[in-house]
């Protein structure tokens, strides 16, 4: 297939950027996009692990575009979920480190400083 390419577009040798491309079969009958993502979701159900990973967006009908736009998505969201993380827990901390202990007022417990230096 790739020399075929190379040859339509008049060229002797196969540039090295095209030696990632593969061809996609699919069975010649058209089946409905909701059908593909009715099997698709029957395949997810049977090992549910899959749902998170780019062949299981394929089985559910999405292209090469819409499988990297979700999958950079997921990576954001991730990313967003671990910097709210470090950030509580960071304020908790400076929150726990600037805590002062009560201060005891001797005039809010009825002693006036006269009677405690007295004793």
């Amino acid at each position: 297939m790739i020399r075929a390419l190379a040859i339509q577009n008049g060229l002797n040798e196969i540039p090295a950027e095209w030696k990632s491309i593969d061809t996609k079969w699919r069975s010649p009958v058209h089946l409905s996009r909701a059908a593909v993502a009715d099997a698709g979701m029957k395949q997810l159900a049977a090992v549910p692990w899959l749902a998170e990973t780019e062949v299981g967006l394929e089985l559910l009908g999405l292209n090469e575009q819409q499988i990297d736009r979700a999958m950079s998505e997921k990576r954001r969201t991730s990313g967003r979920e671990v910097m709210q993380t470090i950030q509580q827990t960071l304020q908790q901390k400076i929150a726990a480190a600037t805590e002062q202990p009560p201060v005891i007022n001797n005039a809010a417990i009825g002693q006036t400083e006269d009677v405690a230096d007295a004793r």
